[in-house]
């Protein structure tokens, strides 16, 4: 699985990407939080990793940015912040987790592979931008307007969907 890694602790990015890396995932890792915007939007990976206090652009700013370009795809939360109002507003704004630091690698190794576990059941509907493939119909749709596939095309299509990157 491919995970983004957005903090901006030099140090703590690399303990991330080392530890998730233990499992198996491809991670990337970024800085600030424009460029995990960019990166959602480029890259759509399977998991996001997203701390809030972030330069450039604030934690909070890029998980709405993202929920407004993929609703589907995991974000956990990783922050210091220890108001519960901020964990309120992050889980409104479409967090699927929220770990606070310091933390445990384990525990949040584990909340990783069960949201990617998740993510996987839910994925009736794939979505990238404003294609949907409906894998229980078979049907395609793009900006609202369905596409007529072959069985192929649409298993192809699937493919590519499902192995993006």
């Amino acid at each position: 699985m491919r995970l983004l890694v957005a903090e901006d602790d030099r140090a703590l990015s690399l303990f991330l990407k080392r530890g998730l890396e233990a499992d198996g995932h491809r991670v990337r890792c970024v800085s600030d939080g424009a460029a995990a915007v960019q990166a959602f939007f480029t890259d759509l990976p399977d998991l996001t990793v997203l701390d809030l206090n972030l330069p450039v652009k604030d934690g909070e700013q890029a998980l709405a940015e993202m929920r407004a370009m993929d609703a589907d795809l995991p974000i956990l939360i990783l922050t210091a912040r220890q108001e519960v109002e901020t964990r309120i507003r992050c889980l409104d704004l479409g967090a699927d987790d929220l770990m606070l630091k310091p933390f445990s690698l384990h525990e949040l190794r584990a909340r990783c592979r069960m949201l990617l576990r998740r993510k996987r059941e839910a994925k009736l509907v794939l979505k990238i931008g404003d294609l949907e493939l409906d894998r229980l119909n078979r049907t395609a749709r793009r900006g609202g307007e369905p596409i007529a596939l072959t069985n192929k095309e649409f298993a192809l299509m699937e493919h590519l969907v499902l192995h993006r990157g």
